[in-house]
């Protein structure tokens, strides 16, 4: 048998491990990683990996193809079908909400907003933002809790068209 590394986006590894027991992760010294030690590790390495999992589910539900966006600036990019038969149809960015507020650490201000919708534009992709919504009892420190409750997470999408933020300011 002929050994090749894989390479995987975390959200997906995490995919593999906790959802479908497909994938079992070894550490430097060939110990298994169970999959509360990945999702606590894998929270230390991505602050919003908790944000990004929900999100990868909620689009895994939706049957798209995803994969990492860090090319576009964005958290994901989705395809109808895949890499290798279309181009991707949207850059997906990812906003945290608890509590009914956007958490600052995922805020979009006007300027970033202009600068995805310029990257968009000219990859020929269109916008799609997600919210991800963590119930209002949530401890978000709490590792276990937060894998637990995955499922009690709900994700809002919020599509755009190439829009010029700065001529709409104008308008006003």
């Amino acid at each position: 048998m002929i050994e090749e590394p894989l390479c995987l986006f975390l959200e997906e590894a995490f995919f593999l491990m906790h959802m479908l027991n497909m994938l079992c992760l070894k550490d430097t010294r060939g110990n298994t990683i169970s999959v509360a030690q990945a999702f606590a590790k894998f929270r230390t390495v991505k602050r919003n990996f908790l944000a990004c999992y929900c999100a990868y589910l909620y689009l895994k539900s939706k049957n798209w193809i995803i994969k990492s966006g860090i090319k576009f600036g964005g958290d994901f990019v989705i395809y109808v079908k895949g890499p290798q038969f279309y181009h991707a149809s949207y850059i997906v960015l990812i906003q945290e909400v608890f509590d009914g507020a956007e958490m600052q650490s995922s805020a979009i201000d006007g300027l970033d907003f202009q600068g995805f919708n310029r990257i968009a534009e000219t990859t020929g992709k269109d916008l799609l933002f997600l919210e991800v919504h963590y119930p209002s009892a949530l401890d978000l420190s709490d590792d276990a809790a937060c894998l637990e409750r995955v499922k009690d997470v709900h994700v809002a999408e919020t599509f755009t068209k190439h829009h010029n933020y700065l001529a709409a300011r104008n308008q006003v």
